[in-house]
């Protein structure tokens, strides 16, 4: 039980981690690079 907790938190904490990698690449994308669009399609 315990250890199955544990596993579904670190899913939850590298879901979180990479959603936040994109988001802030996005975002800093879309303010170096206002031309392309936030998410990178123009």
């Amino acid at each position: 039980m315990a250890k199955k907790a544990v596993s579904m938190l670190l899913f939850l904490v590298i879901v979180t981690v990479f959603v936040a990698i994109v988001f802030s690449g996005a975002f800093a994308r879309g303010i170096l690079n206002p031309q392309v669009g936030f998410w990178g399609v123009p």
